[in-house]
């Protein structure tokens, strides 16, 4: 079977935060799964990502990556339940795929539960998450809600240093009435 490389993506989601498409590089289900997952904000690829989920064509790292699609898909949708439980199992395949714990920390935000949301985004920025602005400004949003307003402009500041001209941390800083970090 002949594999494609896909690029990774994010797309926003949800009261501003962003989440992490993971590349699929197996099965054409695969391969759908992730371009609903980063690509057309619709939630059709789920029959998608439970095609290529059952194919058994996808090496572990795939496997965890349609994991972390679907979950996604999940998450659009509003089921925290069924996008924590395909975060925690592509976590179970590979457990330091840092766009897991993007992901993961994005459920946790939307529970309230702030302190792991801030442990899940800081082993995403540390695990090397291939969009770490994206885990920096959803990090910026927990120390925010937790009126750690020191910390959530460093990471505000920190996402506009990694993706310059990017609107939502730059407004963040607007509203603290701090200019962007200067490399």
């Amino acid at each position: 079977m002949k594999k494609i490389v896909l690029t990774c993506a994010f797309s926003l989601l949800l009261v501003s935060q962003t989440h992490a498409a993971v590349t699929v590089l197996g099965s054409a289900e695969g391969q759908e799964c992730y371009f609903s997952a980063s690509n057309d904000f619709s939630t059709s690829g789920i029959s998608a990502c439970n095609q290529a989920l059952r194919s058994g064509n996808l090496d572990r790292q795939e496997t965890a990556g349609t994991y972390i699609n679907r979950g996604i898909l999940y998450l659009r949708m509003r089921e925290f339940d069924k996008a924590f439980d395909d975060f925690q199992s592509a976590l179970e395949i590979v457990p330091d795929m840092p766009e897991a714990f993007v992901n993961r920390g994005n459920v946790y935000f939307h529970r309230g539960n702030y302190n792991a949301a801030l442990r899940d985004y800081t082993a995403a920025i540390d695990g090397g998450t291939k969009q770490p602005y994206a885990a920096h400004y959803n990090r910026g949003l927990v120390y925010e809600r937790l009126g750690q307003t020191d910390k959530a402009i460093e990471d505000f500041q920190a996402a506009v240093a990694l993706r310059p001209n990017w609107d939502q941390p730059l407004q963040k800083l607007v509203k603290y009435g701090v200019a962007p970090a200067t490399n």
